[in-house]
């Protein structure tokens, strides 16, 4: 295999483990997030929140370049994964 295409794979990969493990951080705060809401008498989905999120990400994602399509996916699934997990906590709170 060439050295150079070699080279870039590796640091790709590289890449996808920091952002793997960007996503594990993130998705340790949705229980946190459930519990907050909770006490302060809020909805999990923060409709609201989530688009004015997306406005700022696809600003940043012009900027740097980046398809905006493709953040506006990333987010969407990364807000249904935080919401999902919200609501696993919610519920197993609710039946204490």
């Amino acid at each position: 295999m060439d050295k150079r295409l070699q080279q870039l794979r590796e640091t790709v990969e590289q890449i996808d483990y920091k952002i793997i493990s960007l996503l594990a951080e993130r998705q340790k705060l949705a229980p946190q997030f459930a519990v907050v809401k909770k006490k302060l008498g809020l909805a999990l989905h923060q409709q609201r929140r989530e688009r004015e999120l997306l406005k700022k990400y696809r600003l940043v994602a012009v900027k740097k370049k980046v398809a905006v399509s493709l953040i506006e996916k990333i987010f969407s699934l990364l807000f249904k994964a935080s919401l999902r997990e919200q609501r696993r906590v919610f519920e197993k709170e609710r039946l204490k």
